[in-house]
């Protein structure tokens, strides 16, 4: 589900049994704001995906850890910390789910990449309001962008 909201700098953690935030699944659909832009985002959450508190944080970067800060029925909160050759920096994760078919996440991510010889900084903030749409997930059930194309 978050795995494609984030594009690729999603968290991956190994959680225990805990009392982590459970989500119906079928098709989601999220409004999302990066650093001042608005886009649309639909996603495929599958049965597995939607019971296990894993999928809410997905693919850790190479050279970033991750510190559990809050896990409850309600809410996920992490830090986390890049040192690579690629990436360094800290940011924060946070996932409100008030119900099976409501959540609303907030990440920000300050720090630099580096390409080559180029380093850029990078201030990322994204907030995302996410609805469950229906149990069928229609054209995006083999969708793994999470990008509808809309803005």
């Amino acid at each position: 589900m978050l795995r494609k909201t984030m594009g690729g700098l999603l968290l991956a953690l190994p959680l225990a049994a805990t009392a982590a935030p459970v989500v119906k699944p079928g098709l989601w659909k999220s409004e999302q704001t990066l650093n001042g832009e608005r886009s649309t985002e639909h996603d495929c959450v599958t049965p597995e995906e939607a019971r296990s508190a894993n999928n809410f944080v997905k693919d850790l970067p190479k050279g970033c850890t991750l510190s559990k800060v809050r896990d409850d029925a309600r809410v996920l909160a992490y830090d986390y910390q890049c040192q690579s050759a690629e990436q360094s920096g800290k940011g924060q994760v946070e996932i409100k789910v008030d119900a099976p078919t409501h959540y609303v996440m907030r990440y920000r991510f300050d720090g630099q990449t580096r390409i080559g010889k180029d380093v850029t900084p990078v201030r990322l903030d994204l907030q995302a309001d996410s609805r469950w749409v229906a149990a069928d997930c229609g054209e995006y059930a083999d969708d793994d962008s999470g990008d509808d194309g809309d803005e």
